[in-house]
């Protein structure tokens, strides 16, 4: 059975959150985020990894589940970043619910911001993003190194109520 581990690291400009998935002592899934000190309602998610034999067995989404509990109870309102996998954006459907993602173009959502001058909202749906995500894909050669996708941004306030979870601030 997987085993899960979290590490939470302060740094000199915000917090880093690791959630890592070992089998028999070995990585098979990594997926992270970053809350920043500028942005401490965000959290920007890093890629999510799962070894490819792995894969469609739930470690995915038992990733960023924890990784998203870690930051809500750290501070974290939205989960904010770029989704260029349609394997990460059924996960992130699968655990928010599809009326909770909000897709933006290819903006700037450095560090867990959509900046609304340089991203507009996308007028699409879940489906369509899906479906831009399929299409995009059948044309890249290396699914490793894409240029493709949109930025999602996601409320946690639902999630973490679901999960009675509470952030330092609401628990003091």
């Amino acid at each position: 059975m997987p085993e899960i581990q979290k590490d939470i690291r302060k740094t000199s400009t915000g917090i880093t959150l690791s959630t890592a998935l070992y089998d028999g002592g070995k990585v098979i899934g990594e997926y992270g985020g970053f809350i920043s000190n500028g942005l401490p309602d965000r959290l920007a998610p890093a890629k999510l990894w799962v070894e490819p034999v792995k894969r469609g067995n739930g470690y995915g989404e038992q990733l960023m589940s924890e990784t998203v509990r870690l930051g809500i109870m750290l501070g974290a309102k939205k989960l904010v970043g770029h989704v260029e996998s349609e394997y990460s954006l059924r996960i992130r459907a699968k655990l928010f619910g599809e009326s909770a993602l909000h897709f933006y173009d290819d903006g700037d959502s450095t560090n867990g911001e959509i900046t609304p001058e340089i991203a507009d909202e996308l007028p699409i749906t879940y489906e369509q993003a899906i479906q831009s995500l399929q299409r995009a894909s059948d044309s890249e050669d290396d699914l490793e190194d894409r240029k493709i996708g949109f930025d999602v941004e996601i409320d946690l306030s639902m999630y973490a109520q679901e999960h009675g979870l509470q952030t330092r601030k609401q628990r003091s």
